[in-house]
């Protein structure tokens, strides 16, 4: 029995073997695949860029991560001599960060779905549902015959020399289908799309639904694959079979029996190129593993930027990292009767901070309330002794460009409240800004004149000292 592999897409009734494509699964224990092209669940950070979605740094990574490593395997399951069935979907584009340094929108970079296939050919986006089979085509005549109604173009390719084109559009002739043959003796098959997912094909639950979306408030019934569906994947994954088969026998060569990889069979060069092969695997077994433990640290180099765009818990760590880095022994506190986001030591004093993140709004006086509070709180604790100093630590406009943000993140009532309560405001772009200064040269002095600062500010954003590295940052090149 054939095994198959669907990337991207199930085939109705749920035949072949499912893979996510922001998984990696390895290809070569296929027969052949059917591969449909997607960027799967990326966190777009809420902004667009010259009209397309904006992907967050995380989300970069990962996607051009995803992305490099489908070229990859695609490219050597075709080495070997397998078929892909492409299943055309809609172009998708996003824009990703290329660089880890600086925010500069100049570093974006345009990606696309089809960025996965492991040659260049344009990818055009077009939709419609008339089409036409070349009249001499006899390898897609059969699949054609079967679902060639229910296919409808989302793109068009504009030909290369090593593709062979064979379906067209009917009126304007542009390519919609056809054959990639790869230089080492793989195939592609690009063909138009076909929705899986019919509504024919489901069956609906009378009761349940997935308890993640109700957890965020989307009620998503649930359903399974149909007897009719199953049918029709059964036909579907047949067809491509058959196509497969015929594919193999127009090929010049036959692959290799197992019986003659016996080393008897093998010339002195043969031998020793295999063995050249088996120690450059084992070179690449060896990176592979140095780049996962380079990708750790360097997920851990990059946690601080978190102060740029983060909220919630994940900009609560960000700020504890940089307050040690200032000389702070720093904390959360939680236990049955108080919860605190901050809690800073030093030799200064104590300090009780709140955490607040705003996508597209200044900091409002709620949480001055809230830290007011927690202050009377964690001062009447027996093993305080003394009121400890309030510090409201607000992300006012995460989701811009820092340059672009505007100059005051706090409201004036939050200000004023601050001012009444001896509470000091600091805006974690000017954290960043310091803790990346720390990072790159440890400086005791600095950091003792920035805690200084924090301890001395009243109803105001914080003023952090001057450092030559806090000013080459600002200096830069806005985008």
């Amino acid at each position: 029995m054939n095994t198959i592999l669907t990337v991207g897409c199930e085939i109705p009734g749920g035949l072949g073997e499912r893979v996510e494509f922001n998984s990696k699964t390895s290809l070569l224990d296929a027969d052949f695949v059917l591969f449909c092209p997607n960027l799967g669940e990326y966190d777009p950070r809420g902004e667009y860029y010259q009209g397309k979605p904006l992907l967050s740094d995380t989300s970069s990574f990962q996607l051009q991560e995803v992305v490099n490593y489908w070229q990859r395997e695609l490219e050597v399951f075709l080495s070997n001599g397998k078929t892909v069935f492409l299943t055309m979907s809609d172009r998708e584009e996003v824009y990703v960060k290329t660089d880890e340094k600086h925010l500069t929108l100049d570093r974006y970079l345009l990606m696309s779905n089809y960025d996965v296939l492991p040659f260049l050919t344009k990818i055009v986006e077009s939709k419609g549902a008339l089409m036409r089979l070349h009249p001499h085509e006899n390898l897609l005549r059969e699949y054609w015959q079967q679902f060639g109604d229910e296919s409808i173009y989302h793109v068009y390719i504009e030909g290369s020399e090593s593709f062979r084109p064979l379906i067209y559009t009917r009126q304007s002739d542009r390519i919609v289908g056809g054959i990639f043959q790869y230089k080492d003796g793989g195939t592609l098959v690009a063909l138009p799309w076909i929705d899986f997912y019919k509504e024919e094909f489901k069956e609906y639950e009378e009761r349940g639904y997935y308890a993640e979306d109700y957890a965020e408030g989307h009620y998503v019934q649930a359903w399974t694959w149909t007897p009719k569906a199953r049918g029709w994947g059964e036909e579907y994954l047949k067809t491509l079979a058959s196509m497969d088969k015929a594919i193999r026998s127009q090929r010049e060569t036959t692959p290799t029996p197992q019986w003659a990889i016996d080393d008897k069979f093998r010339t002195n060069q043969e031998t020793a190129l295999s063995e050249e092969l088996t120690q450059i695997r084992t070179k690449i077994s060896d990176l592979e593993k140095k780049r996962e433990t380079v990708k750790e640290k360097l997920a851990d180099a990059g946690f601080l930027k978190g102060l740029l765009f983060e909220q919630g818990h994940a900009l609560e760590n960000a700020i504890l990292e940089a307050m040690r880095l200032m000389g702070f022994v720093a904390n959360t506190y939680r236990d049955s009767d108080s919860e605190f986001d901050v809690v800073l030591e030093c030799d200064e004093g104590r300090c009780i901070g709140e955490v607040e993140g705003r996508d597209s709004k200044p900091i409002s006086i709620e949480k001055i309330r809230q830290l007011f509070l927690n202050i009377h709180e964690d001062f009447s604790r027996e093993e305080v002794s003394e009121r400890a100093k309030g510090i409201l630590f607000g992300n006012a406009y995460r989701l811009s460009l820092p340059s672009d943000r505007p100059a005051k993140h706090f409201t004036p009532k939050c200000m004023v409240a601050a001012k009444d309560n001896g509470i000091a405001l600091i805006r974690t772009c000017d954290l960043f800004e310091v803790a990346k200064a720390l990072v790159d040269e440890p400086d005791d002095k600095f950091a003792a004149a920035c805690r200084e600062a924090i301890f001395n500010t009243v109803g105001e954003e914080v003023r952090f000292p001057a450092h030559p590295r806090v000013e080459a940052y600002k200096n830069q090149d806005d985008p």
